[in-house]
Parts: structure tokens; sequence; C-alpha cells
């Protein structure tokens, strides 16, 4: 039996043994004598409150308004399940429960509570105001849309870790799916902007992603709304939780329909030649269940499924430059595509559909002063579709694409702390198994088009350790290392002979961080910190296959590596204003770039001497007690001053990587009157130059930066029971490119530009509600003469102080 396989079973043995360990624990009451023939019963779990009720602090900026509270304890249990997290404290950058202050890493949380009207329908919605994070869609919509981060993305670039409850998601394709949760059912997102390889291995140098769900302990009750907006776009959700002594379920489904916007519908005179393909939908379930077995044992299981059906990112969804020059931009009408001596007409692409399943189960010992153990295992279904009902793609005429991966991950955890006079130690060990097999095929009208296929495991063990003297100086330490191995890897096409057939790619690769800090006003947790790390990322199947052109049908590609030298200060100037500013340095020596390295083609290939660096800032101002200003701006920049053609004859010195805006920034202005329930916000949102896709030497014309703002505001009714809310997206309407693309010789010469506009003004709205089933109570007359003072007498006040506005204008002047 192979090591591997070993490994393997003996985690399921431990998994298995821990967990009916566990449920087998009885309690045999004192008052029942051993001899009573009365059957025993196991004694009732209490479960007691997680923390004091002062330490609960609540907010829409996703930061405390008293600084981020590093004086203040943190409790046991397991996070979420047992407790909520405040907004000072994070659970990504060491793997367990860590104040902010003592974390070196730029990490932001984006808490899901607040204001109610911002108008976020998925994951990526929730991040466009991150420092250092820009998100875009393919089709207007919340589909295909990538998380960027520092200029490498989760997608495309296949650099960003996408987590839930701290288990990664990742393919080894340039593949993921963000639309895989509501917001309603998360709890926060923590973001980790750069090397996040000891933390979560492989694929995370540009970043993290933490997903976090709600628990049904800490959510009681039921929630349920509706919305719609524009391009006849509607949402509906409702969850409901139950907590009944040591256990809490709850049960969560939402639906998304959107019936797109930038559609292809025929001339007005000639018949559509193939059916429009939407609507866009989203359908969610998701199901947990928390189980206190004892007082230090704890099982809880979270199992989801997304089912979404989406427009396939291809040319039918691209307009040209010209026409977008024109802001005609509603409606992609067939246009001619020359290759060659011939022209193809685009009839618009097929739906691509995708079915994503989740499975995630943790056991969690508490030790107390022995530390804890936590046991995490995995399972992920991902089935992906897509129709090629397209004539620009010849060879892909009436094509489906299908792609399946399945994953099983097992993880063991154990942390402790000890402390000892001024000296305290936060230890984190662990292991990550990840076993997975994906295969994708397509076929055009019934006949085999081509074929890829292979498996992926991953072994690594990891430790950080955190080391505090006097509380105020912060040591870090951080090691990983990883064997990565795709094998079995094998793709063929048309004729079904084999393009390559590999049976083993991988290699051992560690990843390592030190850092130092200093927390220098402890009331506040205001601190400082470098950190410098070494990364590492294996290239992924879609790296490595040459799909299209001729040989070589596989290029044998080395492992990216590089380091990161990173300086931030977090500083509380009050207990209301803060400022942050963070300088990166990332120098890749190799790095896998798509570029045209003999002249004769181009292909995927290892790049030295890549340069990333770059600046964040944020601000947070609480002005008063009702209106907040936030903001945050970047400044970046991507270069390779390496060759990209053979003999020198043209250089990637001082050229722009595509899909990294050199500029991201915004500011808000958020008004909260809790005496009234009132809540309102108004955003500026700036997005600079960008690059093309498929134009490493920048010799096109780069997208125009980009401007927009957003309006909300929100309305509580019943005491905070129900919320009506309303906004705009992109009031101002601007009409700007979210990427763009050049087609490359020898499709196209001269080269086509194309397109992918924003949707231009967006309206929506909608009505949510929560109970809780403790404490809830039907209104009464009082309620509903409250709410009528509420909703109308600010209308009412400004009424009257109009009407009376000539009296005074007369009293001031008089003739």
């Amino acid at each position: 039996m192979k090591f591997a396989q070993k490994l393997k079973l003996i985690y399921v043995l431990c998994v298995v043994g821990l967990a009916l360990g566990g449920s087998m624990v009885t309690v045999v009451p004192e008052a029942i004598s051993q001899e009573t023939d009365q059957p025993e019963e196991l004694s009732t779990v209490t479960v007691q409150p997680p923390r004091e009720e002062s330490r609960r602090i609540s907010g829409s900026t996703g930061q405390s308004s008293d600084g981020f509270g590093y004086d203040q304890s943190i409790p046991s249990g397991m996070p979420f399940s047992d407790y909520s997290l405040t907004p000072s404290e994070v659970v990504s950058a060491t793997r367990t429960t860590s104040n902010i202050a003592t974390v070196h890493s730029a990490i932001s949380v984006v808490e899901n509570r607040g204001i109610g009207a911002v108008g976020n329908v998925a994951l990526p919605d929730m991040l466009q105001r991150v420092p250092g994070v820009w998100t875009s869609s393919f089709s207007g919509a919340p589909f295909d849309s990538q998380i960027v981060i520092r200029g490498y993305s989760n997608e495309a670039v296949n650099r960003v870790s996408l987590l839930v409850d701290g288990r990664p998601l990742n393919i080894p394709r340039q593949e993921t799916n963000t639309n895989i949760f509501f917001p309603e059912i998360i709890e926060r997102v923590e973001v980790m902007r750069g090397d996040g390889n000891v933390q979560f291995g492989n694929k995370a140098i540009g970043g993290a992603v933490n997903v976090i769900l709600k628990k049904p302990r800490q959510h009681p009750g039921a929630y349920f709304g509706v919305e719609a907006g524009s391009w006849h776009t509607t949402r509906e959700w409702a969850g409901v939780n139950f907590v009944k002594g040591p256990l809490a379920a709850g049960v969560f489904m939402g639906r998304y329909y959107q019936e797109g916007w930038r559609v292809w519908d025929g001339n007005g005179i000639d018949d559509e030649p193939v059916h429009r393909p939407g609507p866009w939908v989203i359908n969610n379930f998701t199901g947990s269940l928390n189980w206190k077995i004892t007082p230090r044992l704890t099982f809880d299981i979270m199992l989801t499924r997304s089912d979404s059906r989406g427009p396939n990112p291809s040319i039918p969804l691209n307009i040209s430059q010209e026409r977008f020059e024109r802001r005609d931009t509603r409606n992609v009408e067939n246009y001619a595509n020359s290759w060659g001596s011939e022209y193809y007409y685009v009839s618009g692409s097929g739906p691509e559909e995708k079915w994503d399943n989740v499975s995630l189960g943790k056991l969690l010992y508490d030790g107390d002063w022995l530390g804890n153990l936590e046991i995490i295992g995995s399972w992920r279904s991902y089935d992906r579709r897509n129709i090629f009902d397209s004539a620009a793609w010849p060879w892909y005429t009436n094509a489906s694409a299908n792609m399946l991966w399945q994953d099983f991950g097992l993880s063991f955890k154990y942390d402790r702390s000890d402390r000892w006079s001024f000296i305290r130690n936060d230890l984190t060990v662990g292991s990550d198994l990840l076993d997975g097999r994906f295969r994708r095929e397509v076929a055009a009208a019934g006949v085999h088009s081509q074929f890829q296929g292979g498996y992926r495991e991953s072994i690594s063990y990891y430790a950080i350790d955190t080391l505090r003297l006097w509380d105020r100086v912060i040591l870090g330490l951080g090691y990983r290392t990883e064997n990565y191995d795709m094998k079995n890897l094998y793709a063929n096409r048309a004729d079904r002979t084999p393009t390559f057939a590999n049976s083993h790619y991988g290699q051992p690769k560690s990843a390592s961080q030190w850092s130092v800090g200093l927390v220098y006003d402890r009331e506040l947790g205001s601190s400082l910190y470098y950190k410098h790390s070494r990364l590492y990322r294996f290239p992924n199947f879609d790296d490595m296959v040459n799909q299209f052109s001729g040989p070589p049908y596989f290029w044998e590609l080395e492992p990216e590596e590089g380091t990161l030298e990173e300086w931030a200060i977090r500083h509380w100037l009050t207990k209301n204003i803060y400022l942050g500013a963070t300088y990166y340095e990332m120098y890749m020596d190799s790095e896998i770039l798509y570029g045209n390295p003999t002249g004769l083609s181009s292909q995927n290939f290892n790049v030295r001497d890549v340069s990333h660096h770059g600046v964040e800032l944020e601000l947070l101002c609480r002005i008063t007690p009702r209106w907040t200003v936030r903001g945050s701006y970047t400044r970046q920049k991507i270069i390779s001053r390496s060759q990209y053609l053979a003999g020198g004859t043209d250089s990637t010195e001082d050229k722009w990587l595509w899909q990294n805006p050199a500029d991201l920034g915004n500011l808000a202005v958020d008004y909260q009157n809790n005496d009234w329930g009132f809540a309102a916000m108004i955003s500026y949102n700036y997005v600079g130059r960008r690059w093309r896709i498929n134009d490493p030497y920048n010799s096109w014309p780069d997208l125009e930066s980009a401007r927009w703002g957003d309006i909300s505001m929100s309305q509580d009714v019943f005491d905070g029971l129900g919320t009506i809310y309303f906004g705009i997206k992109n009031f101002t309407d601007s009409s700007y490119a979210i990427l763009g693309t050049k087609e490359a010789p020898p499709y196209d010469d001269p080269p086509n530009l194309g397109v992918w506009p924003n949707a231009g003004r967006t309206y929506y709205g909608g009505v949510k509600a929560a109970m809780d089933f403790q404490k809830m109570r039907l209104p009464n007359t009082a309620d509903l003469e409250r709410m009528n003072r509420r909703l109308y007498g600010v209308i009412g006040n400004g009424r009257d102080a109009f009407s009376g506005m000539g009296s005074w204008m007369r009293n001031m002047v008089r003739f």
C-alpha cells in the first residue's frame, strides 16, 4: 500500500474513532443506583454563554468604534459555532482566533451587517470596497465574477484561494465558482491580501478569500426577504434556525433570477437562429447542524448545494471597440469576425450551467490547558457544462463542454497557548490532505472533439507560531511543506489519439515566513509590522495543456516561486478614527505568463524577474455617532523585465500586465439613525486603466478608467423585525468596460478588439425580516403608531419647515 493511501486510511480511522468515542460519552446521574433496573439517561449538556455581553461589538463599518479591542479576552470553543467573533478578531491569518493587532498580514474583515440596502447579490459584490481588491464580471450579472487581489485573480490567473470556513475549494484548472453562496447566508468574509501559502497551501500566493457562513446557534429564529431590480431581476431567500439545548440546526434556501441585459436578440427583421439561452438563475440550499456532545466536544456539519445557469463568457458577450465607443451596448447583434478569407457570424452563445455540492464536517475537542484538537473533513462535487452555439467557433458549432471535479479533503489541526510571566506563545500545527479527480470532454454535434483528465493529490504539513513579549513585541514564524502531485494526466483530440499522457508530475515545495511587529497602543490595538515570506505555486492543468496549436502538446512548466516583503501600520488616532497603510514588494523568481517566447506561437512559459509592488490605504472616520466616512485607495504595478520574444526583439520592461488596474479607490459616506431605524449610504468608486487580455506588450489601446456612484437607503419597521430598502447602482449611468480583449494572430490579423461593457444604471429594492422565536411578539397599536411617526415624521417636519420659509424670510428682510 502506498504511503499516501496509508496516510488517508489513518486519517479516516482517527476521524471515525473520535466521532464514535465522542458520541458514546454518557453521564449517569448520581441519584440512580447501579442496581436499579431503570434505563440510564443522558444528562443535559449545559451550553454556557460564550462571552460577556460587553464584548459584543457591532457596527456597519467592519471595524469596532473602540479600536481593535486588543485587551479583550478571546473565549474558548469553536469560532462561530460556539461564539461569534468581534470585528477585531480573525481566524484566517493564524488558523485560530487572533486579534488583528497581533496578525502580521494585510487582512480585511467584511461583516455582513449594518445597512441592509447595499445590493449585494453575490460574494464579489461584498468585496468591492476592500483595498487591493478588484472584482469583475464578464456578463454584468454576478456570474463568472473574478476576484482579483494585488493583480492576481481566483480564476483566469488562478492565484487566489477561495475557501469556505477555512477549507479550500480550489480546482487544478483555471476554474472557480463564486456563486455558490447567497450573501444572506454569509456571516463574514476575511480577505487576506498577499501571501497565504503557509496558512492554506498552493494557489494562495496572491491572497485568500475565506467565506464564513452563519451558524444556527448564533442566529436563532427565522429570516427571509424578497428583492426586485432592473433587467427583470428578482431574489428570494428564507432561512430558519432552531436551538434546543446542545443541538442547533438550520436550513437556508435562496433563488436569484435575471433575464440578462446583453444577449443577442436579433436585428428586428430576421428570426433568431438560436433562442435566447436565458434566463440566468441561481438556486442555493444550505443546511447545518451543531451538536454540543459534551461541554468540551463539539460536532458541526454543513451541507450546501448551488445550481446556477449563466452566460457563457465567450465572444457573443463581447462587443466591438467601435460599438462600445458609440455607447450601444445593450444587446449583442451579429458582427463579422474575419479569420483568413472567411467570415463567421455570432449567433449567440448557449448557457453555462453549474452544479456545486460542498459538505463540511468539523469535530472540535476543547482541552483547555491541553490545547484544542480539530478534525475537518470536506467533500466537493462540481459539475459544469456549457454550450457553444456559435458559428464564430467553427470547430465548436453546436458543441458542449462538460467538466466534473470531485474532491476529498481531511485535516488535523492542533493549537494551544502558553504564558510564562511576560511571555505568551501561541502555536498552531496541522496537516492537510486533498485528493481529487477532474475530467473535461467536448463534443460537437455528437462527435467527440477532445478530452482531458487527471488526478490531483496534495499532502502538506504546517506550523504557525506567534510569540508575544510584554504583549507589545510580536514575533511570528510560519512554515509549510507540500507535496503536490498531478498524476495520470491524459488528453486527446477528435481522432482520440493522445496528445499527451503523463503518469506523474509533482514535486515537494515549501513556504516560509517570519515577521516582527509592535503593538504601541494596547488599549486601541494600534500596531505596525514587517513580514518576509517565501511563496510557491504549482502549475495547474490549464497552464500546461496545449489545447489548440500543434506540438508540443504539453508544456513542461516549473513551479512559481517568489519573495514577499510587506510593511504596514494600523493606527487608531482616536476611538473613532482609523488609518491603515500597507506597502508590499513581491519579486517573483519564476512566474507563469502567457506570451510569445519563440516568435512563432504564443504559449504559457516561465518568466523570470517579475516585480509586483503597491501601496494600500484605508480610512475610517466616525464623525458623529450617526455619520461615518470610509475610504480606501490602492496604487499598484506589476511588470515583467524579461524578454518575451526570442533574440530580444521585444521586451516587457515597464509593461503593465493585463487585468491589473493601476489604481483602485472608493469613498463612502453612510448615515445611521438608530432611533429612527433609518440608514443611507452614498459611495464613489474608481478603477484606473487596464490593459487587454492577449496583449502582453501593451501595444493596443488600454481600457479607459471607470468612475461611478452608488446610493442606497433602508428603513427598519416593527422595532427592527423588518427592513424596507432601495438603491441604485451606478446612478451616474457611467458606461465603462469591465474587461477588454485582443484576438491575437493567426485568428485575427489585424487583431479584433472587443470589450465586456458594464450594465449601466441599475435599480433594486426589497423587503426583509428577521424574527427571534424566543423574543418574537406580534406588533401592537403602539408599535404601529411608532412606525408611522418614524416613517412620516421627517417628511412632516420638512413640510412644516418649507411652508414656514416664506414668513421666516419676510421677518429677516423688512421693507
